[in-house]
């Protein structure tokens, strides 16, 4: 009861429970089958919108958690501004790392998966993306949920738009439906941003780098470590590991030590942290030359 284990029985058969201060069993009664059986006495219903208050709580909410991917099953475009401008917010202010999956939002930006099919396809993009390795992509994945027609009637002028469009898109492959490429939405590429950034592999792996950089950080060093030569030194070697894993995976290359700086920062105790990094990424296009004597 509650986090007490008050009675355990192990047996081969129900008729062998024995009853106990908590619990009487009935070997007479006959179970029935309650599978889909809706819930009553309550004051909403399956097709109840939650309110702008239960988005907000939620958002909120969530920003005590590690996660990988938000879904977000809204159409209505103020709502996707704001689910938006909050996965900024945590993003690029807070350091918390993940994607949102939202549909039919141009959002231009590498947190913001658009899926261009349905929004009912929305939950497996998010499980496919949360499942996906930074040394793996979704790009030509077999589409295996449990919606039995999605549309995928697509020209290739169509399919070619959908990509330079930052769109998630699932097309149809021969007698399958696959992913076309593991994009998001980020159309808008500058100097600093290049179109790298538009492949959702690379942010799952400098998110995977953030994310374990300040792992390291936040249990071995804060509040323990001098700020001084040695102490970057060390800081300096435990993010080495974390690339180190990541070469070994086969997730980027050419790595150096040379790559990773630690110096300290304008006050006494801050460090700033500049890396280098080489994405392998995956292949997806083909070109052959063949010459015929």
């Amino acid at each position: 009861m509650d986090t007490t284990l008050v009675d355990i029985q192990t047996v081969a058969s129900p008729g062998e429970l024995k009853d106990n201060a908590f619990i009487e069993w009935k070997e007479s009664f006959e179970l029935e089958e309650t599978t889909g059986t809706f819930l009553t006495g309550g004051t909403g219903g399956i097709n109840d919108k939650p309110t702008n208050e239960a988005h907000t709580m939620f958002m909120q909410l969530l920003e005590n958690y590690a996660f990988n991917v938000v879904v977000v099953m809204e159409t209505d475009t103020k709502l996707q501004e704001v689910y938006k401008s909050w996965t900024i917010r945590m993003r690029d202010e807070m350091g918390i790392k993940f994607q949102t999956v939202m549909y039919n939002c141009e959002a231009d930006y590498e947190g913001i998966i658009n899926v261009m099919n349905t929004k009912d396809v929305i939950p497996w993009v998010a499980g496919a993306e949360a499942a996906c390795g930074v040394n793996k992509a979704c790009t030509n994945m077999l589409y295996d949920g449990e919606l039995e027609e999605i549309n995928c009637q697509y020209t290739q002028a169509e399919l070619e738009n959908a990509i330079t469009s930052g769109k998630f898109v699932i097309h149809k492959c021969g007698d399958e439906l696959r992913v076309l490429r593991d994009i998001n939405s980020l159309t808008t590429v500058t100097e600093d941003k290049g179109s790298i950034f538009q492949e959702n592999q690379t942010i799952r792996m400098i998110d995977y780098i953030a994310d374990n950089v300040a792992s390291v950080f936040n249990s071995k060093y804060i509040g323990k470590i001098p700020n001084d030569d040695a102490g970057r030194n060390s800081l300096r070697n435990d993010i080495r590991e974390v690339f180190k894993h990541l070469e070994s995976i086969r997730a980027i290359e050419d790595f150096s030590e040379e790559d990773i700086s630690v110096e300290r920062g304008t006050e006494r105790r801050s460090v700033v942290i500049l890396t280098n990094v080489t994405v392998i990424g995956l292949m997806d296009k083909l070109y052959m030359t063949t010459v015929i004597n």
